[in-house]
């Protein structure tokens, strides 16, 4: 019984989160304009072939959570390919660094994921997880790039008690999206932030 009024009262909520909330995405100005991303400028490459190994960009892996590591739940079953389009349509190719541990400003990532166009820089995609990271970030990303509003998205089919929230800023040359994404009644919050070099986009 407990579950189904869960179950009831999420919908209805989720309901009003969707209505309400949903909105085309805004782009806001970056007051700062980066000319590359992960200590590269865009269109270098990548050179350190020794340093870097191949990664498959695949949309049917969870980049985020594990069940041996994580625990089975919500998380292990959804999965955050929004930051995987760009690199599955377009002809690139993915690497990361081998033994690299990678922080962001400080801030723990699971993962850094270098893109190259045409063996240039074109991408750069950090993944990361938990409530504090995803705060750090979006106050980062604040300070430096400026204010942006939030574009809350309504859960896909199959997906309730999973909420999504994005910001988006536009410089001439790159464009930044940072995502949160959350399972409701979990502690499962993941995100990525993303840089894009605007010439490299299809």
């Amino acid at each position: 019984m407990l579950k189904k009024t869960l179950f009831c009262w999420t919908f209805v909520f989720l309901s009003f989160w969707s209505v309400a909330g949903f909105a085309s995405p805004e782009i806001a100005p970056a007051l700062h304009d980066p000319s590359g991303a992960g200590g590269s400028d865009w269109g270098s490459p990548h050179g350190e072939t020794a340093s870097m190994q191949p990664y498959e960009i695949t949309p049917y892996t969870n980049e985020f959570y594990e069940r041996r590591v994580d625990g089975f739940g919500f998380a292990d079953r959804f999965f955050d390919d929004d930051w995987k389009t760009p690199l599955l349509e377009g002809n690139r190719e993915s690497f990361v660094r081998n033994g690299e541990k990678p922080v962001f400003e400080t801030i723990p990532l699971l993962q850094a994921v270098y893109s190259y166009s045409d063996g240039g820089l074109s991408e750069v995609t950090m993944l990361f997880k938990g409530e504090e990271n995803y705060q750090s970030m979006e106050e980062y990303c604040e300070k430096v790039y400026g204010p942006s509003s939030a574009t809350r998205c309504p859960p896909v089919f199959g997906a309730v008690g999973r909420l999504q929230t994005d910001r988006f800023w536009k410089g001439e040359a790159t464009l930044i999206h940072l995502r949160w994404d959350h399972i409701l009644f979990t502690d499962k919050t993941f995100g990525f932030l993303q840089f894009r070099s605007r010439k490299h986009m299809k």
